[in-house]
Parts: structure tokens; sequence; C-alpha cells
């Protein structure tokens, strides 16, 4: 797994062996951030279910202020750390820009984390299976006004999105079990809300 673009384009990120991780695939990474563009550059991020940092460390390598990154499993905390800094290094980023918590998001408050304006969310599959409206209600409730949120799902799973939520891309796979699939997604503004 490598950075697909920006400063830090080619660096390789550090990933347990096993079955502890299942990280996003280049190609796709790479799809939703030519997808976002620009729109990358200058924001704080939040990346949700972190893993190794990968969306995170993207966003970063193409021009994002920094931002926190948010991981349940301890054991792949020294994984996110190098990489923080092998990544940070290369794109010229102070790694003191970013944050690493050790957290279960079901349990953050959303208040901390006001200046993130570009969310990830990228949770374990066979979790989202379970509890999938609950991990898109997370969403709803971290993505600020004027924000954007990435949603890394399993392709199979038929997703209800809600109505505040306007999808501008659907990208990756459209069928598979374990195909990963991503919307991008924005907050209706009030006047669309009212149009609609």
């Amino acid at each position: 797994m490598r950075i697909s673009g920006g400063k830090a384009r080619g660096i390789r990120l550090s990933c347990p062996n096993g079955k502890v991780l299942r990280p996003t695939t280049d190609a796709l990474r790479e799809a939703i951030f030519s997808a976002i563009g620009k729109d990358v550059i200058g924001v704080n991020f939040l990346d949700l279910c972190a893993g190794v940092g990968s969306y995170g460390l993207e966003a970063m390598s193409r021009g994002a202020n920094g931002g926190v990154f948010v991981e349940k499993n301890s054991q792949l905390y020294p994984y996110l750390r190098e990489n923080l800094q092998k990544v940070s290094k290369s794109a010229g980023v102070n790694p003191k820009s970013c944050q690493i918590l050790c957290e279960d998001i079901f349990r953050l408050d959303p208040g901390r984390f006001l200046s993130a304006k570009l969310i990830f969310l990228d949770p374990p599959y066979e979790q989202f299976r379970t509890l999938a409206s609950a991990f898109v209600d997370i969403l709803s409730k971290f993505l600020p006004a004027g924000g954007l949120g990435v949603l890394e799902f399993p392709a199979d799973i038929l997703l209800q999105i809600p109505a505040e939520f306007i999808c501008s891309n659907i990208l990756g796979k459209t069928t598979g079990r374990n195909s990963p699939k991503a919307l991008i997604l924005r907050l209706c503004s009030d006047v669309f809300r009212l149009l609609s």
C-alpha cells in the first residue's frame, strides 16, 4: 500500500501481516482523491476507523493542513505513528499538525473536531454489515456544513442515504461481498432542503 499522489507519492505505508487490517486499495483511494480534487487543500481532516492512516495521510500528501486519526485497535497504533512520520517528512508537513487517538468513534464528542472539514469513515466491513445505519449516523454527526465526507463500505450492501446528504460520487465496485465501494457526500444546504 502506497501514497498515490501529492508530495509523498510513492511512500510505502507500513501494515501488519495477517487479517488484522483490510486496507483501502490504492486504486480506490486514488479515484476518491481525484474526485475530491482541490477540496483537500488547506483543510483539516478527521480519519475515523483510520487503520494505518491511509486516507488521512493521502490527504496530508495532497495539501491538507493536518488532522486527527481515530483508531480503536491499539495494535495498529505503532504502524500509524510510523506512517505519519514517513509521510509528514516526505510531504514537508509538521507531524505535530496531526493527532492520533486510540478511541471508539461511537463515544467521541463531535464538538472536539469542529475544525475538520474533510471526514473519512472506513469501518471494518463485518462491523459495517451489522451497524450500517449507526456508521452513517456517525458521519452525519461529524460532517460540518460545507464539509465533505467519504464513506467506504462493502459493495454488496444496499445503503439508504439520509435525505440530509447529497452524494456527488459513487466510486469503486458495484458488486462483490468484500469489494470496496465509496461515496463522497456533502450535507444539503438549508436552501436545498426547503426546495426539495
